[in-house]
């Protein structure tokens, strides 16, 4: 046996090392893994204090208060009704998005806060699973309540991609096309 281990000592010497790096590759992913959950966890944080917080109320209290505005539209029978109704809705959500600063600027650090969070999990900082268990429901929420906010910046003010990380985020498009 003596004599065997000789012979073959550079063998196992090269499998336990090989089963030492196997160990310390696992060990060194689940790590990264701990690490990602974490950053995601700091992410999740900010979203639930100041002022991410307050910029979240904000605009929530201002799509309640345009909710009976926009109830009062009518309900749309032809194509053409729908394509006049959506003129209006957007008139009635830019109008009230350009007359109040504070829904701009509260917006505005939803988005920044969005966007932040999926430039993050797409640089595998932060962990998608974890971002998207916690904060992609509020985001799909925020993207398609704010679809005309989005279709203003990207028509009306020139800002071709803005919304684009927080759609990703969202996992649901704007067709702010129709907006035109």
């Amino acid at each position: 046996m003596e004599d065997w281990l000789r012979r073959n000592e550079h063998g196992i010497k090269m499998l336990a090392a090989a089963a030492a790096a196997v160990f310390t590759l696992i060990q060194y992913f689940g790590h990264l893994k701990e690490v990602r959950v974490e950053k995601t966890l700091v992410f999740y944080e900010r979203f639930s204090t100041e002022p991410i917080f307050a910029a979240r109320t904000g605009v929530l209290k201002k799509w309640e208060s345009l909710e009976p505005k926009l109830a009062q539209l009518p309900t749309p029978a032809t194509r053409e009704e729908a394509v006049a109704l959506r003129k209006q809705w957007k008139a009635i959500l830019v109008a009230a998005i350009k007359g109040d600063a504070y829904f701009v600027a509260h917006t505005d650090i939803m988005f920044d806060f969005f966007d932040a969070l999926q430039v993050c999990i797409e640089n595998d900082i932060c962990d998608k699973k974890s971002a998207q268990e916690l904060m992609q429901g509020a985001a799909k929420t925020f993207f398609g309540n704010n679809c005309a906010y989005v279709a203003h910046a990207r028509f009306d003010q020139k800002m071709e991609n803005f919304g684009a990380k927080t759609a990703a985020l969202a996992g649901q498009p704007c067709k702010v096309e129709i907006y035109r």
